[in-house]
């Protein structure tokens, strides 16, 4: 009787929550934006769209926030409050709207101006905010859901100062120096020490005892960005090319430059490749030939006892 009431509850709570309208009903294009201003320029401007996919009217407000890439090696990209003053980095105080207050009729896309002044505080080098579309408290859609995850971010580099400095600095592949199996992806680790942020870009080859490419490894299809000062893991998506050898010195080289061919990395090592299948049969064949050995050597001793009885 009381798992008859559940459907009943449940009914009456939908009535009682306020309707929303989908996160997913704004749209911003492009997700990021890559603006370069030159240091005798007064001002930049780019634009941008913000789509209403909503069969509502909405109400929003536009702002920024400075983000930087996060302490994890991962990368992920954190936003900062406006508590964070001394962040070398930071764009959105730079940055101005024609309007930001803004009234989206259904089904309406409109562009978006907006203005990043040069003033002489603005640093050479990188810098890094995000447009950050947010619902009007108070408005007449007062349930709507607009996240912070509709942003779209921008990557600012003043020209006139620019230092670019991005370094190797571990692979995580291979963990040991034995490896049984080649994996299909694996991440190498860059620090970025320089001042603007850099895509990088290369080859990851393991190349056999015979010199045989058997694995081609591509970095970075993604075209994921290392920000200044920062260092972040960039995934290596490798490809089997030729069969490996059973048993092999395998060589795995990496190469890469970033996207603007202002910096240069590399790295080799050499690891033990056996292949599982193979392996498993050698400690087989081992275990047999040790077995018959004892065997041998159990019979032996008992033909000696018998001898010296005799």
């Amino acid at each position: 009787m009381r798992f008859s009431l559940i459907p009943g509850i449940l009914f009456v709570i939908l009535l009682v929550l306020p309707q929303t309208v989908r996160a997913d009903s704004i749209k911003i294009e492009p997700a990021f934006i890559e603006v370069e201003m030159e240091s005798t320029e007064s001002a930049k401007e780019f634009v941008f769209t913000i789509t209403n996919n909503s069969d509502k009217e909405l109400s929003i407000d536009l702002s920024g926030i400075d983000f930087r890439q996060s302490d994890d090696p991962y990368g992920n990209v954190s936003f900062l409050g406006k508590e964070i003053k001394d962040y070398t980095y930071g764009l959105t105080s730079f940055i101005s709207f024609t309007n930001n207050n803004l009234e989206l009729k259904q089904q309406e896309k409109r562009e978006i101006n907006v203005t990043i002044a040069n003033r002489q505080d603005l640093s050479p080098g990188g810098h890094y905010g995000a447009v950050i579309v947010r619902q009007r408290p108070g408005s007449s859609t007062d349930n709507t859901i607009v996240t912070p995850a509709l942003s779209s971010l921008v990557y600012l580099t003043k020209k006139g100062g620019e230092r670019y400095n991005l370094s190797f600095k571990d692979v995580d592949f291979p963990k040991i120096p034995i490896v049984f199996a080649h994996p299909s992806t694996y991440f190498i680790l860059l620090q970025n020490d320089g001042n603007v942020h850099l895509t990088p870009y290369g080859r990851a080859d393991i190349t056999d005892i015979f010199g045989r490419l058997i694995y081609k490894g591509i970095i970075n299809e993604n075209s994921l960005k290392v920000l200044p000062q920062s260092r972040k893991y960039i995934p290596v998506y490798s490809k089997k090319v030729s069969t490996p050898v059973p048993i092999s010195i395998n060589k795995i080289s990496i190469q890469g430059r970033d996207s603007l061919d202002k910096t240069k990395f590399s790295y080799q090592d050499y690891f033990l490749y056996i292949n599982p299948v193979f392996g498993t049969g050698v400690i087989i064949g081992l275990i047999i030939l040790v077995l018959i050995w004892l065997k041998k050597r159990k019979t032996k001793n008992l033909k000696l006892k018998t001898t010296v009885k005799n």
